[in-house]
């Protein structure tokens, strides 16, 4: 049976929690020990539930996982070494079997991507685009 699962900050202590729907009550109700700036998103990715932050009082980008039966703790976002960071919510999508987020840089509008294959995270690279902020991502 498949469950909707949502994510949201609260608005006073900035705490991450997690809830699911089974179609008929709400519950699962899960206070997650990591804070976020903004709103968390997430995404299913090889039988995995991910959520992707920004966290509390930083610009740097966190990811963390349900594997079914417990969470795992959010671990900074990093390619070739280099900590991705984002001035608001990150968007997050699966695209040809990789993970994918799209995010604004911390000094400008500038909107970004990065990729994760299930073993590393790649990218980093600027859409030659308009400026943005809060980007949503979908597949179609």
């Amino acid at each position: 049976m498949s469950l909707l699962y949502i994510s949201y900050r609260t608005p006073t202590a900035s705490n991450i929690y997690t809830a699911y729907f089974n179609g008929s009550n709400w519950s699962g109700i899960t206070k997650h020990s990591s804070l976020a700036n903004n709103s968390p998103n997430m995404v299913v990715f090889k039988n995995r539930l991910y959520l992707v932050y920004r966290a509390l009082n930083t610009y740097d980008l966190y990811i963390g996982y349900y594997d079914g039966s417990s969470w795992h703790s959010g671990t900074k976002i990093s390619v070739g070494g280099k900590v991705l960071q984002s001035f608001g919510s990150p968007g997050v999508a699966v695209f040809n079997n990789r993970l994918y987020l799209v995010y604004r840089g911390p000094n400008a509008y500038d909107l970004y991507t990065a990729y994760y294959d299930g073993t590393g995270w790649y990218g980093n690279t600027k859409i030659p685009i308009q400026a943005g902020s809060n980007p949503g991502v979908a597949v179609f």
